[in-house]
């Protein structure tokens, strides 16, 4: 009796020490399953943090994306704003200087013209002049024979002609210095221009006043020429005071 007591106390015993060892291992499973329920607490609450984290910043993000596609929405408008503003100043700016060139082009065509015209008025000038040298000379002839035939003029005629002719001297050297005043210029055109309109009323003042006193002197001439076959004067004695090439030069 005793050995079957002792076995079963040694049996219970066993049984006890296996009990509280199961019992040790189901209180570290609770503890366990404690444990992880608690991470798994912390995870839903990091995993919502999180999403409304990536939510906020999402907004954020949609937010900033749309800022910047309207900003460069009103950029773009603003260049092509620009742009066309651009062009229409560019488009404005050609058609004044096309319009600038149209005139330079007619001014051109104006001043060559002109100087065609000055030139074909030279020319006549010239010609004229050469008549008027031509006429003069004959005039000059004319006195001489005059002269030989025995006609004097008097003293107020003679000093009336040395005035005139130092007139026209003293003319035809002021045209020449305008003209080498005028051909000092670089520009070839703007001293025909300056030829063509500062000196041209000087130079035809100067001509029709030559021609003038040239006619005057004619009449003059023929009226004494008819007082040299009625009164019968003596010779002119000072013809060669008043020098031929005056005339001539104020004629030019």
């Amino acid at each position: 009796m005793s050995l079957m007591a002792q076995a079963k106390d040694m049996a219970l015993q066993d049984l006890n020490r296996q009990l509280q060892r199961v019992m040790k291992e189901l209180e570290e499973g609770r503890e366990r399953e404690a444990r992880l329920l608690r991470r798994a607490e912390i995870a839903e609450a990091g995993e919502e943090a999180l999403a409304s984290q990536i939510w906020h910043l999402e907004g954020e993000a949609h937010s900033r994306i749309r800022e910047v596609e309207e900003a460069s929405r009103r950029r773009v408008e603003e260049l092509e704003m620009k742009l066309k503003m651009v062009e229409t100043d560019a488009c404005t700016r050609c058609r004044v200087l096309e319009a600038q060139l149209e005139e330079t082009k007619a001014m051109e065509a104006a001043l060559s013209k002109r100087l065609q015209a000055a030139m074909h008025a030279e020319e006549a000038l010239a010609s004229r002049v050469a008549e008027l040298e031509a006429e003069a000379y004959s005039f000059m002839a004319t006195e001489r024979i005059l002269c030989r035939d025995g006609r004097k003029p008097d003293s107020v005629t003679e000093v009336s002609r040395h005035e005139e002719g130092r007139s026209i001297e003293a003319n035809r050297d002021g045209n020449l210095r305008g003209q080498r005043d005028i051909h000092r210029e670089k520009n070839a055109e703007t001293a025909t221009l300056r030829v063509g309109e500062l000196n041209h009323e000087e130079k035809e003042s100067s001509r029709k006043s030559s021609v003038q006193r040239l006619l005057i002197k004619q009449k003059q001439q023929q009226q004494r020429g008819k007082e040299v076959v009625v009164q019968k004067l003596p010779s002119l004695t000072h013809l060669d005071a008043w020098p031929a090439s005056s005339l001539i030069s104020g004629l030019a």
